[in-house]
């Protein structure tokens, strides 16, 4: 996924270390489209960013495909460089400030290190190690210095290597520092936390740009933030997101139990290395699209992703012909093609300021009867003044829920007792 890092050192910092329990706290969660993102180009419109969102998202979920079964298999391709939210955080002490992507896909939370043998020209100042007093390397003889990507170097250093579905690669030496992170809630506003095994890499090719540098890994693997994090976040995240070009709020990522939660529904989730639910079927009005049944994850249940990473929501082909068929059926707005030629299924609203009135909700049906009802607001998108698509696409092999799909909801994963629990809400006004 595609990786964004800046440093900066910060002149003083009062550290605050976890105590004994669980601790939860929350971080701007920042859409790479956002004011907060230095991607974030004001001389264009929202539309003309939403379409090369589009644009990203596309290319993304092709090499993602490409992989698909070799991550199935647990091999050393990891989905791809490419996502839309950024999160920030500090490494070292003193620290410096990382704006990195927030990946549910990936494992290792790593950046480019001095120095740096063979890394792409960037704007930013890359992490020394020699400045750091928490700085500290991991022998081999450490119990993670044994798994996928990770190997004994030459000079007894727990080293990696990553490849990316883009083709896009990394190495380096695992190494454990302190991180620090800003949270937006409780007593503490800044929380370091010690001894985090990270990724030090001293060669970084590919598909990236000059102020790219690095990830934050969040799925359920052991170097992951969240496992690392375990019990003090009592296993558990979660996320709201805003809607899409809102650029007064901004979404909110939580790390521990949110208090917001309890009335909640709750799926199961299937991990590795995937976040993926069970979607039984679709429904729109009278009409119900069944879901394949096969598996993304290589043999465990799961037969759509949820990822944040991913604006757009991707479709099987049969299932996204029936659905959307079934949509234009129940509305009688005039049809429009989308400006930019890419979305189907367009339609002209003129310049009515609320939009969504004489659009159909979309139920997502999954087992054990849970439904999740999405309102226009999840399932379509304005690509001009006068006119909306609907946010979905047709994907040959993968099926993903987009982060279209699930604005406005309070999204919280349980990695101890594999949940992922659901509500409606109001984000820009969630802490």
């Amino acid at each position: 996924m595609r990786i964004l890092i800046f440093f900066t050192i910060a002149a003083a910092i009062i550290q605050s270390f976890f105590t004994i329990g669980t601790t939860s706290f929350t971080v701007d969660y920042i859409h790479r489209d956002s004011p907060l993102s230095p991607y974030h180009n004001s001389s264009q419109t929202q539309y003309e960013r939403l379409h090369a969102t589009l644009l990203r998202n596309t290319a993304a979920v092709l090499k993602r495909r490409s992989k698909l079964q070799d991550l199935s298999i647990e091999s050393k391709v990891y989905p791809n460089n490419q996502s839309d939210y950024l999160m920030s955080i500090s490494m070292g002490t003193p620290p410096m400030e990382i704006l990195a992507i927030a990946d549910t896909g990936s494992e290792l939370v790593w950046t480019d290190c001095e120095p740096c043998k063979k890394c792409y020209a960037q704007n930013a100042s890359l992490f020394n190690p020699k400045r750091s007093s928490t700085f500290q390397q991991v022998s081999c003889d450490s119990k993670i210095c044994h798994g996928n990507c990770i190997d004994c170097n030459s000079h007894n250093e727990c080293s990696y290597s990553y490849i990316y579905g883009d083709g896009s690669v990394t190495k380096g030496a695992i190494v454990s520092e302190t991180l620090t992170f800003s949270s937006s809630t409780g007593e503490q506003r800044r929380l370091s936390i010690p001894n985090i095994n990270v990724g030090c890499s001293h060669e970084t090719e590919g598909i990236f740009q000059s102020n790219e540098a690095g990830i934050i890994g969040l799925n359920d693997k052991p170097l992951s933030l969240i496992s690392q994090l375990g019990s003090k976040i009592d296993n558990k995240f979660s996320y709201c997101l805003v809607p899409y070009g809102n650029e007064k709020s901004f979404s909110k990522f939580t790390f521990g139990p949110n208090e917001n939660i309890d009335r909640l529904a709750s799926l199961k989730i299937p991990f590795k290395p995937y976040y993926t639910l069970q979607l039984k079927s679709l429904s729109v009005g009278d009409t119900y699209v069944d879901m394949p049944a096969i598996s993304i994850n290589g043999g465990e249940i799961g037969n759509i992703m949820i990822d944040s990473g991913t604006t757009f929501t991707f479709l099987p082909t049969c299932v996204f012909a029936k659905l959307s068929s079934a949509i234009s059926r129940l509305i009688t707005l005039e049809p429009a093609k989308d400006p930019n030629g890419e979305l189907q299924f367009c339609y002209r609203v003129g310049e009515r300021r609320i939009w969504e009135d004489g659009l159909p909700d979309v139920n997502l049906n999954f087992e054990n009867g849970v439904v999740l009802r999405l309102p226009p607001l999840n399932t379509f998108l304005k690509v001009s003044d006068s006119i909306l698509c609907l946010a979905m696409i047709d994907n040959k092999d993968i099926s993903i829920l987009g982060s279209v799909a699930q604005q406005n909801f309070l999204i919280q994963y349980d990695l101890k007792n594999r949940l992922l629990s659901l509500a409606t809400t109001d984000c820009q006004y969630q802490l």
